[in-house]
């Protein structure tokens, strides 16, 4: 199997696993910590419509399982990342710095989203990796944005390539306003990038 088939495939299965658990995800942070917040109206009626995608256990252990399932997304999406930096190239001190930032900011929220739910709930790492999510959100977007408006000045990928990019940033946005969560809220952008473009990167021609 073409390694852009391999690369492709791991891309569309980490969005699918963001995307499928991003409302139950959701809704179980505000059943087991959410007591006093307002709950928006989207996540709280998805949570009424499928109760059992909740109550399956502890509210704080599906809360938590949901979590560490979420934190294959980012791994998964690397290898993608690393074939797009090579289609699109870097050439100008713009795309430079826009893949160096868009990079690390992927990589802190990877970090993040381990020691959010990888750790015993009361361990300290929890607070930490919350943080890494929420900073690694922003490092992503303003990298995303930026390698964006750098691959829409060359003609080395397709524009809607660089048009996705640049988009991960609002998308991420409307998705903390849908649902109220991070780190489900801030990937979605990110997570609907990888979708599009891992099935694009099957249905490629390339040799590789």
């Amino acid at each position: 199997m073409k390694t852009k088939m391999i690369v492709g495939i791991l891309a569309i299965i980490a969005a699918l696993i963001a995307l499928l658990i991003t409302m139950p995800f959701a809704a179980a942070y505000f059943r087991a910590y959410g007591s006093g917040q307002v709950v928006p109206a989207l996540t709280k009626a998805f949570g009424r419509a499928y109760p059992n995608l909740l109550n399956f256990d502890r509210a704080a252990w599906v809360y938590q399982l949901y979590g560490r399932l979420y934190s294959l997304v980012i791994p998964l999406t690397i290898p993608a990342m690393l074939r797009l930096k090579e289609k699109i190239g870097i050439d100008t001190r713009r795309s430079l710095w826009g893949w160096r930032v868009f990079y690390w900011g992927v990589l802190m929220f990877g970090l993040g989203v381990f020691g959010d739910y990888w750790p015993n709930p009361n361990s300290y790492v929890v607070g930490a990796g919350f943080l890494l999510e929420i900073v690694g959100s922003l490092v992503i977007w303003v990298g995303a944005i930026i390698f964006g408006m750098a691959a829409l000045k060359g003609d080395a990928v397709p524009r809607w390539i660089g048009v996705g990019l640049v988009g991960i940033a609002p998308m991420g946005i409307l998705g903390i306003l849908l649902t109220g969560h991070i780190p489900a809220g801030p990937l979605l952008g990110y997570v609907m990038f990888w979708l599009v473009t891992g099935y694009s990167m099957l249905r490629s021609k390339d040799e590789k």
